[in-house]
């Protein structure tokens, strides 16, 4: 019981310091932290799949080709960006979340299983722009970093007001840098893994994003959405609308009618004046 207590304790104090460090409302503590997670882990997925492309392509088309894949790969990632900006209006962003994450984690299962192949992978050692492995993966790992961060970002802002990020942003970076020294410790070991097993870990990775986003969204609730979405639906739901509607629109064409008959009363009245 003691140790519970002064675990607690412990927890509470340090909740309490970053709150007020970064400037973070306390209650909102658990859902920063979590975005922190979240962003932690597509990090440590592109930190260690950046640190094995320039590897990937000396070992199969050769290091002097990499100007043109960087050139190939701005080509490719406009590609992707075009169909994700196509996807955007179709799908919510978590939505998003999971295709994306599923496209570029399935991706990189591939490559891992295609790299311990003896023709297509790593065991071949004839060298040249032919070897399709070391274009397709330095462009997947280009267009990952590029699309995936900006995915988060957006999301977190669809979420976090102006007053939320001047705290927020700095504590969810902060807790990012977690798995970027994930990341690039894992490639540090590369000699000792394997280059296989390492993209095999970074599609870990990044199917966990998808399951970090499903989780948030279990977890943590928008409460001024749902609050407009039960009262959307209470209006949509209420059949006393059309019978209010009805007769506000009676009570316009009386004082219509009323307004008629004044004008002929005065005009009249005028007239008979007037003779």
């Amino acid at each position: 019981m003691v140790v519970t207590d002064l675990s607690s304790k412990t927890i509470k104090l340090i909740r309490t310091s970053m709150a007020q460090s970064f400037k973070v409302p306390y209650k909102e503590l658990p859902r920063v932290l979590f975005h922190g997670l979240i962003l932690s882990s597509i990090i440590a997925g592109f930190w260690l799949l950046d640190s094995l492309k320039d590897p990937i392509v000396a070992n199969t088309i050769g290091i002097e080709y990499q100007p043109i894949a960087k050139l190939i790969s701005v080509i490719s990632t406009l590609f992707i960006v075009c169909i994700y900006d196509f996807l955007t209006s179709v799908v919510s962003k978590p939505v998003l979340f999971h295709i994306v994450s599923g496209f570029f984690g399935l991706i990189f299962m591939i490559i891992a299983a295609l790299l311990t192949d003896p023709k297509y992978g790593l065991g071949n050692t004839d060298i040249g722009p032919k070897r399709m492995l070391g274009w397709v993966a330095f462009c997947s790992i280009e267009a990952y970093g590029s699309l995936m961060v900006a995915l988060f970002w957006s999301f977190t802002n669809s979420i976090m007001d102006l007053e939320q990020a001047k705290g927020a942003y700095g504590l969810i970076i902060a807790t990012a840098q977690l798995g970027a020294i994930i990341g690039s410790t894992l490639a540090t070991n590369a000699h000792y893994i394997g280059m296989s097993q390492l993209f095999i870990i970074s599609s870990v990775m990044i199917f966990s994003i998808s399951l970090l986003i499903k989780c948030y969204h279990l977890t943590f609730r928008d409460y001024a959405t749902e609050a407009n979405k039960a009262r959307v639906r209470s209006i949509s739901e209420n059949s006393n609308i059309d019978p209010i509607l009805n007769s506000v629109g009676q009570k316009l064409q009386h004082i219509h009618k009323l307004n008629n008959t004044t004008t002929n009363t005065a005009t009249t009245t005028t007239n008979h004046h007037n003779n």
